[in-house]
């Protein structure tokens, strides 16, 4: 069973940070910046390369994106079958003369 810090409903810019690391393949930091609207400095670098961590490291949050991997994983692997699949047919098709 789920623990219930796993289970907390994520905020908007939890969600937003999560899906930019994802889908737009931003880092940590990079999403931070982005979805909590900080500028990164030299001097804020490392406070906010923590804050990042932190965030990232939160069970729901780290649940979330576990999940949302595991769609995109499920996806690619869906489309290489599909891919084997078609290749499959096209040669067959080919040595038939189809």
């Amino acid at each position: 069973m789920r623990k219930l810090s796993e289970l907390r409903v994520l905020k908007e810019e939890e969600r937003k940070f999560i899906d930019d690391i994802v889908f737009h393949g931003c880092d940590k930091l990079e999403s931070y910046c982005n979805n909590y609207d900080v500028e990164l400095t030299e001097e804020n670098k490392d406070d906010l390369l923590a804050k990042s961590n932190r965030l990232f490291n939160k069970p729901h949050i780290k649940g979330y994106y576990q999940a949302r991997m595991e769609e995109v994983i499920d996806k690619e692997t869906q489309k290489a079958v599909w891919t084997k699949e078609v290749a499959v047919q096209k040669l067959m098709n080919l040595i038939w003369g189809l």
